[in-house]
C-alpha cells in the first residue's frame, strides 16, 4: 500500500518526483500504461467536494442567519423591559422601607422592649420575603 500523495510529492504537473516523465519512457502524466501515470486526479475531485461543501455551508448559513438575529432582537427587547420592570420594583421597594421606617420610629417609644424583638423579627422575615 502506498503513503498518501502531498502537494510536496507532485511536481509542477502534478506528477510525483522528477521532470514529469513515465518511468516507461513516456510522455509524463499522460504514460503510456497505468504504472506509468503516478499522478493523483482525485485530489481535484476531493477539492471540488471540499469547494461544494463550503457553498452548500454558506448557503444554509445565509438561510438560517435571520432567525439569529430575531433571537437576538428579542433578547435585547427583552433585557430592557426587565431592567425598567428591575427599576420600578427597586423604586417600590425603597418606598416601602421609607414607610417602614417612619412607621417603626413613629411606634418605637409607643412599644415594650420584648414586643420590640419581635417586631425586628417580623420585619427581617418580611424583608426576606421580598428579597426572594
Amino acid at each position: 500500500m502506498s503513503s498518501p500523495r502531498t502537494a510536496a510529492d507532485r511536481g509542477p504537473h502534478g506528477t510525483r518526483g522528477g521532470g514529469g516523465t513515465g518511468s516507461g519512457g513516456g510522455s509524463g502524466d499522460r504514460g503510456g500504461g497505468a504504472g506509468d501515470c503516478d499522478c493523483d486526479l482525485g485530489a481535484i475531485d476531493d477539492l471540488a467536494c471540499a469547494a461544494k461543501g463550503i457553498q452548500r455551508r454558506a448557503e444554509i448559513t445565509q438561510e438560517h442567519l435571520p432567525q439569529p438575529r430575531e433571537f437576538q432582537e428579542k433578547f435585547n427587547s427583552v433585557r430592557t423591559e426587565y431592567a425598567a420592570a428591575r427599576h420600578t420594583a427597586q423604586v417600590d421597594l425603597d418606598a416601602a422601607a421609607g414607610i417602614l421606617d417612619r412607621v417603626r420610629e413613629q411606634n418605637r417609644c409607643r412599644i415594650a422592649p420584648e414586643q420590640r424583638h419581635c417586631l425586628r423579627e417580623a420585619v427581617e422575615e418580611v424583608f426576606e420575603e421580598v428579597r426572594e
